[in-house]
């Protein structure tokens, strides 16, 4: 559970700097 919480957050966190490049 711990692990797949990571790989969650890291996806989760992918798309903010996505959006933060963009503006």
């Amino acid at each position: 559970d711990e692990e797949n919480r990571e790989e969650y957050n890291f996806n989760f966190k992918i798309p903010i700097s996505n959006d933060e490049i963009n503006k």
